[in-house]
């Protein structure tokens, strides 16, 4: 039996992510251009902020939310999952400040939430 080439399985691993990540590209493009009804627009603008943040896209996940929370009226749960999300984008550009704001708002929605409870957690793990 043959031992496997293990540059060439790293090369089948590269290529296998940077499949991944045109693949993912692809999916967020398509999820920010896309025409939902106000009821969908929740779940589609909070599933693109997961990938952006996940893609290490913290900008443009901080601008979609943005547009989002600026635009027509946002559902309680919405509106404290976006507020959680643009918190974990600051983070990721290294603006605790920012992130700290943004989780007490999101706590100060429903404290009683899940989304409260995480959002506390963040905030006891922030110096």
């Amino acid at each position: 039996e043959a031992a496997a080439d293990p540059d060439a399985l790293l090369m089948l691993y590269r290529r296998l992510q940077l499949d991944h990540d045109a693949t993912l590209r692809a999916l967020i493009g398509w999820l920010g251009s896309v025409r939902v009804d106000s009821d969908s627009e929740a779940i589609v603008t909070l599933a693109r902020a997961h990938l952006l943040i996940d893609h290490f896209a913290y900008a443009e996940a901080l601008e979609s939310l943005g547009r989002y929370l600026r635009g027509a009226p946002v559902p309680e749960g919405a509106r404290q999952h976006a507020l959680l999300l643009q918190a974990v984008g600051f983070l990721g550009l290294g603006n605790r400040g920012s992130a700290r704001h943004f989780l007490r708002v999101a706590q100060d929605i429903n404290p009683e939430s899940d989304i409260a409870r995480t959002a506390g957690y963040f905030l006891d793990q922030l110096p």
